[in-house]
């Protein structure tokens, strides 16, 4: 099992991340994971903690697999291996915080999507507010196989009108061959 978490950057748990404005773009990505043809990941948790929603707007949150997305400018986020004896790490590449512009992706699949519009809190003060999706509540735990062309992704976005916050993003990832 591996994961990463950030903020404003990498395994940063203090500094908010600044989330893709407005609604869903899919050349806009608050997640990108690479996964190489070598491994198969079973996506296991994803939440989106959001510290500010902007004003009174939609909030749209979800996580979809598919291919070709390429990341505009973003974050590099290492995972770290839920293991915490052992050296082993993740074969895939993760990216967060993208900027618009990248190259839009063609989503497969759908893992996870809730939205809603939410309200600012008293004296214009946000209440946190969080998305979460865990395997473990849905009894049902995707398998996206890796591919050499093109390139098989885990997406995720976090849309808001202002939003900032923190993600984290869990996974189990193995070899191709134990999938089969």
């Amino acid at each position: 099992m591996f994961g990463v978490a950030y903020g404003s950057a990498n395994n940063d748990v203090i500094a908010v991340g600044t989330f893709g404005a407005g609604a869903i773009d899919l050349d806009e990505f608050d997640l990108l994971q690479t996964v190489p043809a070598t491994v198969a990941v079973l996506p296991a948790y994803y939440k989106v903690a959001f510290s500010t929603p902007g004003s009174v707007a939609a909030l749209h949150v979800a996580l979809a697999w598919g291919q070709t997305g390429v990341i505009a400018a973003g974050i590099s986020c290492t995972p770290f291996n839920l293991n915490t004896g052992s050296t082993l790490t993740s074969a895939c590449t993760v990216s967060g915080l993208g900027d618009d512009g990248g190259t839009a992706c063609t989503v497969s699949g759908v893992i996870y999507q809730e939205a809603a519009t939410v309200l600012v809190g008293a004296a214009n003060t946000p209440q946190q507010l969080g998305y979460e999706w865990a395997a473990g509540k849905t009894g049902v735990v995707p398998v996206i196989k890796g591919l050499v062309s093109p390139t098989r992704q885990v997406m995720g976005w976090a849309a808001a009108q202002g939003g900032t916050g923190w993600i984290t993003y869990q996974y189990a990832e193995l070899p191709l061959e134990a999938i089969e």
